[in-house]
């Protein structure tokens, strides 16, 4: 038998967050924990990332602490910094300019197309100049934002488009998943996201000179715990690296999104 609906009144509000079905994340986690591995070097992560690579049809998959450690990672390898603006869509909530304002750049407010999420390529045309560094294409609550339209002008003009796919797992445009249309794809696994694991993130892209850059950058100079990393750069390294735990929650949640797509 169904339960009742719950109606909205005063008294009881609308919950603002969707509960997916647990599956066995409790198991995994008692797994990881009697491993005694913790950290982004334990199998579980990357298991885990080749997992995202194979259901995106990614190349490369990089797990990190946020959605925000993904952009700013992505804005790194891009040479982001003062005195570079990056092109964002009018739509965009502020934590997608957080990370471009962290390194130091501008970021340069672009509108979206009737009817759409994609970037308005009269606009982009507008407003490139030889600043511009990259531009952020942004699908929201699973509402995918076609980066064809801009794409022409920005390829023209040698600027990549990434993608802030933070609100948008599994969306498809075209046939293709949404983080898989730019450069790289950045996506959150936070506790209000489509895909959580109540904190962390990961990096999607099938440029193997992107990847390795952004796995040395997250993970202090490609430190595994084998070895003491790079060393000699002339640019910090960063700790970003998504931990075993948050791991071991997202293969489960992401098991269970596979079940209820093939459904």
């Amino acid at each position: 038998m169904q339960p009742e609906p719950v109606r909205y009144s005063r008294s009881h509000s609308v919950p603002d967050r969707y509960a997916p079905p647990l599956r066995d994340e409790a198991a995994a986690i008692k797994e990881v924990l009697a491993s005694g591995i913790l950290s982004g070097g334990a199998q579980v992560v990357a298991d885990y990332e080749a997992a995202l690579a194979d259901r995106f049809g990614a190349a490369h998959a990089i797990a990190v602490s946020s959605g925000t450690s993904a952009l700013h990672a992505v804005l790194h390898v891009l040479r982001v910094g003062p005195g570079t603006e990056v092109m964002v869509p009018a739509t965009a909530p502020l934590p997608t300019a957080f990370p471009i304002l962290t390194a130091g750049a501008a970021p340069v407010i672009v509108d979206v197309a009737d009817g759409t999420l994609g970037l308005d390529p009269d606009d982009v045309a507008r407003k490139l100049t030889a600043r511009t560094v990259a531009a952020l294409s942004l699908p929201l609550w699973g509402y995918p934002a076609a980066v064809t339209p801009a794409a022409q002008v920005l390829t023209e003009a040698g600027v990549p488009i990434i993608e802030d796919a933070a609100q948008a797992h599994g969306t498809r445009i075209g046939g293709r998943r949404a983080g898989t249309l730019g450069l790289a794809g950045c996506f959150s696994t936070h506790d209000r996201k489509l895909l959580s694991t109540g904190e962390g993130g990961f990096i999607l892209t099938n440029d193997d000179a992107i990847a390795e850059k952004a796995q040395t950058y997250t993970r202090l100079g490609h430190l595994t715990g084998r070895q003491h990393g790079a060393q000699g750069r002339s640019r910090p390294e960063h700790r970003m690296r998504c931990g075993s735990t948050a791991s071991a929650l997202s293969g489960e949640a992401a098991r269970a999104v596979g079940v209820r797509e093939a459904q």
